[in-house]
C-alpha cells in the first residue's frame, strides 16, 4: 500500500527548516565557535568552591585554576567539561581590573 503513496525518506529532512535553534546549526556563524587549544582573554567575575577563577566569553563558561577576582588574563582552553564550559590554563596576566 505504501509502495503508491509518495512520502519522502524521513532522513533527508532539512532539520534547519523546522527547529527552533536553526542557529545550531548554521555554519556561517565561525567568530562565535570555540574550541580547545584556542587562547582568549577574560575577566574573571567569580570563584567557585573548588578555587577556581570563573570567567564568561560568548556564552561559554570558563573555568581558570589559579585565578584571583578581578583579575584580566590570557588563557589557553585545554579540556572541554560540559556542554557550555571550558577548563583553561594561564598564560599572560594582563592586570587587575576593580569590580
Amino acid at each position: 500500500m505504501t509502495k503508491y503513496r509518495r512520502y519522502r525518506s524521513p532522513y533527508n529532512i532539512n532539520i534547519r527548516r523546522f527547529s527552533i535553534y536553526s542557529d545550531l546549526y548554521d555554519k556561517s556563524k565561525k567568530g562565535s565557535e570555540v574550541n580547545v587549544g584556542d587562547e582568549i582573554v577574560i575577566l574573571v567575575s567569580n570563584i567557585d568552591e573548588k578555587g577556581r577563577g570563573i570567567g564568561r566569553y560568548l556564552n561559554y563558561t570558563i573555568y581558570v585554576p589559579r585565578a584571583t577576582l578581578g583579575e584580566k588574563v590570557r588563557v589557553r582552553l585545554v579540556k572541554r567539561e560540559g556542554r557550555n564550559s571550558f577548563s583553561a590554563h594561564v598564560i599572560e596576566r594582563l592586570g587587575e581590573v576593580r569590580l
